[in-house]
């Protein structure tokens, strides 16, 4: 099944050739909890936030149109182009995450 990917929120620019982290919200929460961390990192990082579908106020229709790993690969393919540097999930998205990065 193909998933349209999820917006991906920019936090930080940072550089162009310079690192990028990827956050990925939990269940009921949102993209924009990841501001005050996304703050801490060096200018050169790029900061993105997924603005996944287990967002607060939900539905909850997402369930049936794929996976949750699913949900963050169509997000990291389409957010962060290449790898990114690295990927902070927080509880549901962490289990999300971990899930995609398992799946190869």
């Amino acid at each position: 099944m193909t998933i349209a990917p999820p917006p991906a929120h920019v936090l930080s620019a940072g550089h162009p050739t310079g690192p990028c982290a990827v956050f990925v919200h939990g269940l009921e929460d949102g993209w924009h909890a990841w501001r005050r961390l996304a703050g801490c990192l060096g200018p050169s990082w790029r900061a993105l936030a997924l603005e996944l579908p287990w967002r607060a106020g939900n539905d909850y229709r997402w369930r049936g149109a794929g996976t949750p790993a699913a949900w963050v690969g169509a997000g990291l393919a389409a957010a962060a182009g290449d790898r990114p540097h690295v990927v902070v999930g927080h509880s549901f998205g962490a289990k999300a995450a971990l899930a995609r990065v398992a799946a190869g």
